[in-house]
């Protein structure tokens, strides 16, 4: 996928924890959660350049946001916790990694 995507003008200040996604539709299905039925979409980003490839994105919404292949713009917000693991190096000496688990939510 390397055809630009021109994303939509923007309707207003940026809001903290805000992301607007642009992207194509590669794969969906819908869960059941204690909130109710949520759609994760599997979406491939635009790569920056002909040599890059395309960051490709998971993200959840109360609607379906399409169909595969469909072109969609919309905005999410950024949330995850953190989580840290212990790593052993050759010398047996025991670290803690932190790393972080990202959520992106459909909210426009």
């Amino acid at each position: 996928m390397n055809q630009v995507v021109t994303p939509p003008a923007s309707t207003g200040a940026v809001q903290k924890g805000v992301a607007l996604i642009s992207g194509r539709i590669v794969a969906k299905r819908a869960i059941s959660t204690q909130a109710g039925r949520q759609y994760l979409t599997v979406i491939k980003l635009p790569a920056p350049d002909q040599f890059t490839s395309p960051a490709t994105i998971e993200v959840r919404s109360a609607q379906p946001l399409g169909e595969h292949g469909e072109d969609v713009h919309f905005k999410v917000r950024v949330g995850g916790y953190g989580r840290s693991y212990s790593k052993t190096d050759e010398d047996g000496v025991v670290t803690r990694v932190a790393t972080a688990d990202n959520h992106l939510t459909v909210v426009e």
